[in-house]
């Protein structure tokens, strides 16, 4: 686990992401959870936005909207 918040702190700093991140423990039981295949998008908190499965069902317009919804720009 300590390897795994490590890497994930080097993202952090070296892509100069300023949003929180996590790390999945060893068992990968968030991925397992909410992963669909081949892509899919969390808003962390609370659902503001759904999309279909898969990347033809991905609507980068109403993702956009609800993220500026849910924070109020």
């Amino acid at each position: 686990m300590s390897e795994r918040k490590a890497v994930a702190t080097l993202c952090q700093i070296n892509f100069d992401l300023e949003m929180p991140m996590m790390a999945d423990s060893i068992d990968n039981g968030v991925e397992e959870r909410y992963i669909t295949l081949p892509m899919r998008l969390y808003l962390i908190g609370r659902i503001v936005c759904t999309g279909e499965r898969g990347p033809f069902g991905f609507n980068p317009d109403s993702w956009e909207a609800a993220i500026k919804a849910e924070v109020g720009a």
